[in-house]
């Protein structure tokens, strides 16, 4: 994208001059026709497309507006957005005064963000949300000087403000659930590690399993989505003796899951019980037949209070870095009932079956 700069040197005329002329305030500065026209002729052949969120932020009759960034990846995780979207405007209907907040929503590719062009100016927005960023993506943001207050969704940094969850829960709950209702062999179904949280989850369910006498079978692979949990099921089916639990990366692929074994006639949780990491839409695992049981991902809370952290820190933009912990829970329903108490994990809530 054309900068203002490079108009200027192709135009001839001063940067001040050529931001006068593109924000619509050339007649009441009183420059020339002439040199609106040359200003204008050289953006035109620059493909220059003016930055609306700049100009947001300039416009008197937007004074006291916070514009901020919401940066999230397109993947699987992509239908994930409207839960962070609820948790934001939750927030913000919960707010009864103070400064309005707006949000820009920037889509990026895996392990590009540092393409992203707003996260380098000041007169993009005022402060940004960046979530499920990559190991390269976090590589990136380790090195770069950001130019606006930022806060990460669920990623760990020394250098930024970031609102997470212990990932390793998500494995050792499901993990103690399975072993306290006497099962004796298991087995993971989830996609390739998009961010290292989701190894993290994987690991420490294979641990936990181990340790507490399990049977842990091969992981399968599969797509993150229900098609590639029906697919990953079809391909455990033919086994003679299937795992007596499974554990699922995500709510979709469980659904999937879910679909495969009802069609072959396996008896949920008779014969197999489940457990997913509850990172989807709460309808779709309380509507499933039989429901899905969850170590769910706090998301609106969590993104709740990414915004509170952001308006804190434009409020006192030198206090000191911070990472706040939300706690997990762990959701029977019934494709796997509650834990038995001598195998819940110190730390750990539980909801009643929803």
């Amino acid at each position: 994208m054309s900068t203002l700069k490079e108009i200027a040197g192709l135009s001839g005329y001063a940067v001040s001059t050529v931001s006068v002329v593109l924000g619509g305030k050339a007649a009441q500065r009183g420059i020339p026709e002439a040199t609106q026209k040359k200003i204008l002729e050289a953006a035109s052949r620059l493909n220059y497309k003016p930055n609306i969120a700049a100009r947001a932020l300039r416009d008197h009759d937007n004074q006291g507006m916070i514009l901020i960034a919401l940066f999230w990846s397109q993947d699987f995780r992509a239908p994930m957005m409207l839960r962070f979207l609820k948790g934001l405007r939750q927030n913000i209907e919960s707010r009864s005064s103070g400064r309005d907040v707006k949000f820009v929503i920037n889509f990026y590719d895996n392990d590009r963000l540092c393409e992203e062009p707003g996260l380098q100016s000041a007169s993009y927005y005022h402060a940004a949300i960046i979530c499920n960023a990559s190991q390269k993506d976090m590589d990136f943001l380790e090195e770069a000087r950001l130019s606006v207050p930022t806060v990460l969704y669920n990623r760990s940094s020394a250098r930024y403000n970031s609102v997470v969850v212990e990932d390793s829960q998500f494995g050792e709950i499901a993990a103690r659930a399975f072993a306290s209702h006497k099962r004796r062999s298991t087995q993971v179904i989830t996609s390739l590690a998009a961010f290292a949280g989701m190894e993290t989850r994987r690991t420490v369910f294979a641990q936990t399993a181990k340790r507490l006498g399990m049977e842990l079978r091969e992981t399968l692979l599969c797509e993150n989505s229900m098609a590639g949990g029906y697919e990953a099921a079809m391909r455990l089916l033919p086994v003679e003796t299937l795992p007596e639990s499974l554990f699922c990366g995500s709510d979709a692929i469980a659904l999937g899951v879910l679909r495969a074994l009802y069609e072959k006639k396996v008896s949920i949780p008779g014969q197999v019980e489940l457990i997913a990491v509850g990172n989807g839409d709460k309808e779709q695992e309380i509507y499933a037949v039989p429901s899905l049981s969850v170590v769910a991902l706090p998301m609106e809370q969590m993104a709740s209070r990414c915004l509170d952290r952001l308006l804190e820190i434009l409020a006192a933009p030198f206090a000191p870095v911070t990472q706040e912990r939300l706690k997990i829970k762990y959701v029977p329903r019934e494709s796997c009932g509650p834990i038995f108490v001598s195998q819940i994990p110190s730390g750990t809530q539980t909801d009643p079956a929803l």
